[in-house]
């Protein structure tokens, strides 16, 4: 029995990085779950019917995910092992193209 089981992480490095998973999801599974959810949809509905309402809200969360991994990444950039903040800004400069990409849907008009 080599690991024992815990459930609260038990270092600074690891309670920072549960607290930024959730935005980190949210990152990698927003857009692609609007995507199928709006396709589904779209299937019941005509092909000219829009969904602002839904990427509005959507482009909200990003806005959220980015100020809270821009934070979290000067956190683990101080006080964190090496290497976390690079993670983290990888994943922050993902939800910059997201949020660029889906910007012109669901913020114009």
């Amino acid at each position: 029995m080599g690991r024992d089981m815990r459930i609260l992480p038990s270092t600074r490095d690891e309670w920072v990085s549960l607290g930024l998973f959730p935005f980190k999801a949210y990152v990698v599974m927003g857009a692609p779950v609007m995507f199928l959810i709006e396709g589904y949809v779209g299937r019941k509905m005509p092909r000219y019917v829009r969904y602002p309402q839904a990427t509005h809200a959507v482009c909200e969360g990003y806005f959220l995910c980015v100020a809270v991994l821009l934070l979290g990444a000067a956190i683990q950039a101080a006080a964190c092992q090496r290497g976390s903040a690079s993670r983290t800004l990888l994943i922050l400069f993902v939800a910059f193209f997201i949020l660029a990409a889906l910007w012109p849907w669901g913020m114009i008009g």
